[in-house]
């Protein structure tokens, strides 16, 4: 396994720091994604999130290593995003894809596995993680 050093790495600066290891990070990530991604694509047939979830898990560390870079050095140059932008990109999914039906998309958030907060906090860190990706590749 060619990551094998940088989880080792990582996983001995976190255990230093008294912080979960980044395997037990990944592992969380790559949930954390596809409960995401089966709950903002229900339709999707079996094929699709079969072949989703192998990319999600495949791309798991090179992403879990550029989303927390990328956060870090959101916050390191003291960024903020507002609430205000959240709340459309949330109102969106709501919109498009449960109809604007805030109770079905609610059910589906509990069914998923998932708390309101939780993936409130998923959106916002998908906003910064673009806007950093583009602003990273505007220049």
């Amino acid at each position: 396994m060619k990551y094998l050093p940088f989880i080792i790495i990582g996983f001995l600066v976190n255990l230093a720091k008294g912080e979960e290891n980044t395997a037990v990070q990944i592992e969380k990530t790559i949930t954390t994604q596809t409960r995401v991604w089966l709950f903002e694509n229900p339709k999707a047939s079996p094929e699709d999130r079969a072949a989703k979830i192998k990319k999600i898990k495949s791309d798991a560390l090179k992403n879990f290593n550029e989303r927390k870079l990328l956060l870090a050095k959101f916050k390191k140059q003291g960024g903020s995003i507002r609430d205000m932008y959240t709340t459309r990109a949330v109102k969106g999914v709501v919109r498009d894809r449960f109809h604007g039906d805030r109770q079905k998309f609610d059910e589906a958030l509990q069914k998923s596995g998932l708390t309101f907060p939780e993936y409130w906090k998923i959106k916002k860190e998908e906003i910064i993680i673009d806007a950093m990706r583009s602003s990273k590749f505007g220049k």
